[in-house]
């Protein structure tokens, strides 16, 4: 049997099943943009934005952990101790129990929020860099 994908009449469906990336951006595009190639590179760099994002969160929890070592038992036994219980069979399920390694994660996302440019700083008060640059209140 031929799909559309095959036959080139696929279009994006409001179902939950069908709908994805490459239908959002289909949705989403307008004019020269609903162009293939166009619609090609715009994954690529959403794939790697994405795995950019999740390697620094990891590269953060895993700093975190480092500077506070009291809590990998208390993570690992937590983990073991889901696993044993429940198994990794059902992980949406599993993972919903991991209620200590959300708590660190979302502690250290809060620590060091995910930021284009870095860390944002509020200067209550006039400032000059060593290099001259200024920050007038």
């Amino acid at each position: 049997m031929i799909s559309e994908d095959d036959k080139g009449t696929w279009s994006p469906k409001a179902t939950e099943d069908e709908f994805n990336v490459l239908a959002w951006l289909v949705q989403a595009a307008k004019g020269s943009d609903l162009d293939p190639d166009t619609l090609a590179h715009v994954q690529v760099l959403l794939a790697l934005a994405s795995v950019h994002t999740i390697l620094r969160r990891v590269v953060n929890v895993l700093y975190d952990l480092i500077e506070n070592p009291k809590y990998i038992d208390e993570l690992r036994d937590e983990i073991y101790n889901v696993w044993a219980t429940t198994g990794w069979n059902n992980a949406a399920d599993s993972f919903s129990k991991l209620y200590k390694l959300d708590s660190v994660l979302r502690e250290s996302q809060r620590l060091s929020p995910p930021t284009i440019l870095g860390s944002k700083r509020l200067f209550k008060q006039s400032y000059t860099f060593f290099l001259g640059i200024s920050i007038d209140q």
